[in-house]
């Protein structure tokens, strides 16, 4: 199954002469946040997409729910003339020319309080495919282009804030993908093809692994090797809110702090539904107000 995660940021306003935060608002100054979302879902809706040199980006919200705005990101990339082909059987599929656009449905989801300090944004990620920093720079962008004097600055939630790192681990995963079979000891495999390893430590009942903030120290070097084999992504369970919550710890590809819900989801050809990735993503935000005391 393919890994399914959800990154979550903390949105504030600035004020660009003073430096000062702007305390956000439902009218008047610091309302400009909420205000700004549905505009930004507008100008860069289906055939309004932002173009790079390599990749796209254009929106699909759907129905606004209370102070959330959420709906998908239709995520491109760009190839070069090349030719699709069956895995199975070889027989050619279709030729694909270099402005054709590879489009992965990737979920969204904007959270703006009446009265606070802060917001919230979640983006879905796709295995290794996420358009979180696209979609951030872009956002903000537009924001700083609407409001030009204020500023808007994201922060990746996780696993950085304090109230994180205090949090007792339940279980660490540790994956890695395409290792030769050679290299697992004591057991011969039927197959000379590379496998995907998953080993999983989890603490007795009612027991803990110690603090979130000790294993994040851990793995700050980089890879880990057990055997032989090395491991490059690594995951901690830890309560968030009322909810136990996969964490990465270590990811070369800088997957770092995505929350991992691959296996609350529905999926349909391959990808969430909409309404399994958007009730995480819902759970996932109030957990986080919860945990952060916000309003």
């Amino acid at each position: 199954m393919s890994k399914i995660g959800l990154r979550p940021y903390l949105l504030q306003v600035f004020d660009k002469t003073h430096h000062s935060l702007v305390p956000l608002a439902e009218v008047g100054v610091g309302s400009e946040l909420h205000s700004v979302v549905p505009q930004f879902e507008q100008a860069f809706r289906q055939g309004k997409a932002n173009r790079t040199d390599s990749r796209s980006l254009y929106l699909e919200p759907s129905l606004i729910s209370g102070r959330s705005f959420h709906g998908l990101m239709h995520y491109g990339s760009f190839g070069v003339d090349s030719t699709i082909e069956d895995g199975a059987t070889g027989k050619e599929l279709l030729k694909r020319k270099a402005d054709d656009v590879e489009v992965f449905p990737l979920y969204y989801r904007f959270w703006i309080p009446k009265v606070g300090q802060s917001a919230l944004a979640v983006f879905q990620s796709y295995e290794n495919r996420s358009c979180a920093q696209q979609a951030l720079t872009l956002f903000r962008e537009y924001f700083e282009f609407k409001h030009p004097g204020l500023r808007l600055v994201p922060q990746k939630l996780m696993p950085q804030p304090k109230a994180v790192a205090k949090l007792p681990t339940k279980k660490l995963k540790f994956y890695q993908k395409y290792v030769n079979p050679d290299a697992i000891q004591n057991l011969d495999l039927a197959t000379t093809d590379p496998v995907h390893v998953e080993l999983i430590v989890h603490a007795m009942k009612n027991r803990d692994l110690g603090k979130f903030q000790f294993y994040r120290k851990s793995v700050s070097n980089g890879l880990l090797a057990l055997d032989g084999i090395e491991f490059e992504q690594v995951s901690a369970d830890v309560k968030i809110g009322d909810e136990t919550r996969s964490v990465g710890l270590l990811n070369v590809s800088s997957k770092s702090g995505v929350v991992d819900v691959s296996a609350d989801l529905d999926l349909k050809d391959g990808h969430p539904t909409f309404d399994s990735i958007a009730e995480e993503a819902r759970r996932l935000i109030k957990d986080l107000r919860k945990e952060y005391g916000l309003n």
